[in-house]
């Protein structure tokens, strides 16, 4: 596995250079924690029969993160806990209610789970600190999702998670599988026709991937495997193939480390239920992990596999590499990016990255793998993902992103000044020639929730025959849509739609040839 290694010691290099923590060195964490809280049991009902070529239909996902930190008395941060929930829209879970019910208790359990973990860190860090004082830098634990696939077959996601409590860092992987008809866990014997063949398979899969190892260092593996129950395996499924993930101490070879291995559909088709071969008639997106490599198959059909790796290093630009090819981004300055790879039509494969800098600035990078080394060929800055704000949810409120996983429809905000600081959106698609998003929308929409009172009596164009009417001072208007330069659609409390045309002059904006401030009250720029 001559690659692999070539790979490793690039990364290695890379990162070295990037001043990367070192704590952040094992690309490969996985997870040894089975006997997690993640099972769960709806109410009992009989599972629909699905058709051998049901039509693929992708689900509103959204994902928002959580946030845990405790400091002591003379504020030395003790610990810091972060996590995320994986939830649907609003629309979405009243079409599939079971799984959203499972998803909430899968939440309920992560939620649990983490505050827990803050229980426990806690008293050795407080000892920790009281001997070191504010060169204790705190104990950490954070998990993030990625969504392999979300559609009406299956809600599929890995979490990676890495941990720090005073002695080394640990990584590991855990993975959620339900059915969004019934919202059960779905075990792999769902998926593999002949379990029975399932160990030997994995053992032959582990020994070529890891060639480069002893070959003594698989013996037996295969046996261990045969212990397993079907709800023992940790796994994930995308529109390629089955993906299984073991533990540094999982397997009897576990001082190889954790380990990772594929079943494609295309190898594997007389093994696996071929219903999940079929893709959305749009194409599809797979969330990739950060800090982490990630197996996919850029040239389907051929019958070799690509190593795809993506990371937001503190106080850097992202990087992208495929196999043993990286480039970063020494311009770009940020905290934090969702990172997706993008395919519209099954032959033509991208990398979407949403970064986020100061301010939550959003920034969409698209990179095209068509060649050896990826290639940036689009940089769209105050743009990113929308989300929504959730105040009633029921384990705290927190922003949800939207999970981008429909490259035929999905939706962009851009940051915009027209009377205000706000996000317009726009409905966008992705062209399989470029990978850069287009639309045909030829306005944003806006926010409706903001609203300006004006201050004097305005004449200004009526929608849709753009008759002009005078509106009296006093009046409430309501943003409805912009083209983001020359005007501002608004209706008013009355009902109607009115254009309100924006001129800009010197960093300052008027409507009439008069100052902003002094037609309307409620205007706010951010920064």
């Amino acid at each position: 596995m001559k690659r692999l290694l070539s790979f490793l010691l690039i990364l290695v290099m890379l990162l070295s250079v990037a001043a990367c923590d070192a704590e952040t060195s094992d690309r490969r964490g996985r997870s040894d924690r089975t006997d997690r809280h993640h099972r769960n049991d709806p109410d009992e009902q009989t599972d629909p029969e699905l058709p051998a070529h049901q039509e693929v239909v992708p689900l509103s996902v959204l994902v928002g993160d959580h946030y845990l930190r405790e400091v002591s008395d003379d504020y030395v941060q003790l610990a810091v806990v972060r996590w995320q929930s994986v939830v649907l829209s609003d629309a979405c879970a009243a079409e599939y209610p079971k799984l959203a019910k499972a998803l909430l208790d899968w939440n309920r359990g992560e939620w649990d789970m983490s505050h827990s973990t803050m229980e426990d860190m806690l008293p050795d860090a407080r000892t920790e600190a009281e001997e070191n004082g504010h060169y204790f830098g705190g104990y950490t634990y954070s998990a993030a999702s990625s969504v392999h696939r979300a559609d009406n077959l299956i809600l599929s996601v890995r979490y990676d998670y890495d941990s720090y409590t005073g002695f080394r860092p640990y990584h590991g992987t855990y993975c959620l599988n339900l059915d969004p008809i019934t919202g059960k866990t779905i075990t792999i014997d769902q998926l593999i026709g002949d379990l029975e063949k399932l160990p030997a398979i994995l053992e032959q899969e582990l020994r070529e991937k890891y060639s480069d190892y002893a070959a003594e260092d698989f013996d037996g593996i295969a046996g261990w495997l045969e212990e397993y129950s079907p709800e023992a395996f940790t796994w994930t499924i995308s529109y390629q193939g089955i993906h299984f993930y073991f533990g540094a101490a999982e397997l009897a070879a576990g001082a190889l480390g954790p380990l990772e291995v594929t079943l494609w559909f295309e190898e594997y088709a007389d093994l696996i239920d071929s219903k999940y071969f079929s893709i959305p008639e749009g194409g599809y997106v797979l969330s990739l992990p950060q800090m982490t490599s990630t197996d996919v198959d850029l040239t389907p059909g051929d019958g070799q596999w690509d190593r795809i790796y993506v990371e937001m290093p503190d106080g850097g630009g992202p990087i992208v590499g495929k196999n043993d090819m990286f480039i970063r981004n020494e311009e770009y300055y940020g905290y934090s990016m969702d990172a997706y790879l993008v395919t519209p039509d099954n032959k033509h494969f991208y990398i979407y990255l949403d970064c986020s800098s100061d301010n939550d600035y959003r920034t969409v990078f698209v990179y095209d793998l068509s060649g050896a080394y990826p290639k940036c060929v689009g940089e769209f800055f105050g743009v990113g993902f929308v989300g929504q704000w959730w105040e009633d949810y029921e384990l705290g409120a927190t922003w949800f992103d939207q999970v981008f996983n429909d490259p035929s429809g999905f939706e962009l905000g851009t940051h915009m000044d027209m009377l205000g600081t706000m996000t317009g959106t726009k409905i966008y698609r992705t062209d399989p020639e470029t990978g850069l998003p287009f639309t045909e929308m030829q306005a944003y929409t806006l926010p409706e929730d903001r609203e300006l009172v004006s201050l004097i009596d305005l004449e200004l164009q009526i929608l849709p025959e753009l008759e002009t009417q005078t509106i009296p001072a006093g009046t409430k208007f309501y943003f409805l849509r912009t083209d983001g330069e020359t005007y501002v659609d608004m209706y008013l409390e009355d009902g109607r739609e009115c254009r309100v045309e924006v001129e800009h002059r010197d960093w300052q904006h008027y409507v009439n040839g008069i100052d902003e401030y002094e037609c309307f009250d409620g205007i706010l720029y951010a920064g």
